[in-house]
């Protein structure tokens, strides 16, 4: 039950922050109302998977990193936000730090017996872990491709050439 309030408290939290963005710097009333509701439900699913079992450490670097790469897929995907290699990079970065988190041991018996050296994953976590990765990669790739951005060598230097996509948002041909 753990794992469903943590589950609840990430997709709430980035509904919340990608409300943000039709808030109008949070002077629309009733969209802010949303948002702030969304906050308070996220800590509050957050709370209760932390007094189910969640240990704070695990749970909060899967929450944040969880919800970072899902606002930045969001962010490229649905705002049309510039997707670079670096941003790429980065969400994977995020995803392989959580996914490591939960390689850690978690019982009190493998804290008291001291630093290990085996990992030990249930299969049903391991298969949730792939089904994961393997989503968000291609969700990148697909973020990727749609940016509108293609970075080519140009004498030394990297100059963003315009695509069909930016064509379609206005870009000019003829860009220096």
């Amino acid at each position: 039950m753990a794992w469903t309030y943590l589950a609840i408290a990430i997709i709430v939290e980035v509904a919340a922050t990608c409300g943000l963005k039709a808030s109008e710097g949070l002077t629309n009333r009733g969209v802010t109302a949303l948002i702030i509701t969304g906050y308070v439900v996220s800590y509050v699913a957050m709370a209760q998977g932390l007094k189910a079992g969640l240990e704070v450490s695990v749970g909060y670097a899967i929450w944040s990193g969880a919800g970072t790469a899902a606002v930045a897929v969001i962010g490229a995907l649905w705002f049309r936000e510039p997707a670079s290699w670096v941003k790429i990079v980065a969400i994977a970065l995020i995803i392989a730090g959580v996914a490591l988190l939960n390689l850690a041991p978690t019982s009190a018996s493998a804290a008291a017996r001291g630093p290990s050296t085996s990992i030990t994953l249930h299969p049903a976590a391991s298969l949730a872990l792939a089904d994961a990765l393997n989503d968000l990669t291609s969700a990148l790739h697909h973020m990727h491709q749609h940016s509108g951005v293609d970075d080519r060598r140009d004498e030394g230097t990297y100059r963003r050439q315009p695509t069909r996509v930016g064509l379609a948002l206005g870009e000019s041909r003829n860009r220096n």
